[in-house]
């Protein structure tokens, strides 16, 4: 593995390039957060070692922009004693594991071998990827906003291996835009307006009028669709309103929301359905 150890104390940062290379891994060295980020883009590590506490960047910090760019880079953060809620908050922004300190060289060797496996583990994945050449996934979900988030991610890392990770981050961006008005602006018919007028008297009202929509006969049985195609160097989404039953009917998708807005900027075409229940989004994969 390339692994890159991140920490201010040069005794800690020594004491675990010294131990990874016993273990024949190559090791980059960075006594800070932005020296770090910069051999992350760089060099792109297999796996991050990094201290919590140094000035400037912290290690959450550093591992909030690994995961903004969409980098799989397997991140560990080293704590202090008695720091089990910042270990908790790296686990939830996607670290694979904590240390706590002082490190111990069992400790250390023990957590090198799981990663070690895990990261050929991911690079077996990523040549199974590789030999894809068509996939259709269909997701259907209803109007909790909640989850829109997790599920543009889900659909951006279906890309992984075949975007950048500045495009990468960008479709999920767009993605998760447009699923947003799909459901706020097309299924809970929240106007611009309405939004606007709610969050001005605060956030707990606008979630005040989602759930007064939710809670409608004519929207509760709507859900949004979302269909993702793969063939060859040619990739489609389509979001589109739909009933959880045939009988109810889907409802228009807006063209004139942010996500529109966003999807211009990011796909090769955006264009509304027949319908004029959803839109489809196209984009050109990269030759591999």
């Amino acid at each position: 593995m390339k692994i890159l150890v991140v920490d201010d104390h040069a005794a800690v940062c020594r004491f675990l390039a010294r131990v990874a290379r016993q273990e024949g891994h190559e090791v980059l060295e960075a006594a800070d957060g932005e020296a770090g980020w910069r051999l992350v883009r760089e060099q792109r590590p297999h796996l991050v070692l990094c201290d919590q506490m140094m000035p400037g960047m912290t290690g959450l910090d550093l591992l909030g922009r690994i995961r903004q760019e969409g980098l799989q880079t397997h991140f560990v953060l080293l704590t202090g004693q008695g720091s089990e809620e910042l270990a908790a908050k790296a686990l939830r922004l996607g670290a694979v594991n904590y240390l706590n300190k002082p490190v111990e060289l069992l400790d250390v060797r023990r957590l090198l071998k799981r990663c070690e496996s895990q990261v050929a583990e991911r690079a077996q994945q990523s040549r199974v990827h590789d030999l894809l050449r068509r996939l259709e996934i269909v997701l259907e979900a209803d109007n909790r906003l909640e989850m829109v988030p997790a599920i543009a991610q889900f659909l951006a890392v279906q890309c992984i291996g075949r975007l950048e990770p500045s495009v990468l981050a960008s479709l999920r961006h767009a993605l998760q835009e447009m699923l947003a008005d799909a459901i706020e602006r097309g299924n809970l018919g929240i106007t611009p307006a309405e939004k606007v007028a709610a969050l001005e008297r605060g956030l707990a009202n606008l979630h005040r009028l989602h759930d007064t929509r939710l809670a409608e006969p004519a929207r509760a049985g709507l859900r949004v669709r979302i269909t993702f195609r793969l063939d060859g160097d040619r990739a489609e989404w389509l979001i589109e309103s739909c009933g959880a039953t045939p009988e109810v009917a889907p409802a228009p998708v807006p063209l004139g929301g942010t996500g529109f807005a966003e999807a211009r900027h990011v796909f090769d075409s955006v264009e509304p359905l027949a319908s004029g229940h959803g839109l489809r989004a196209l984009m050109r994969m990269p030759p591999r």
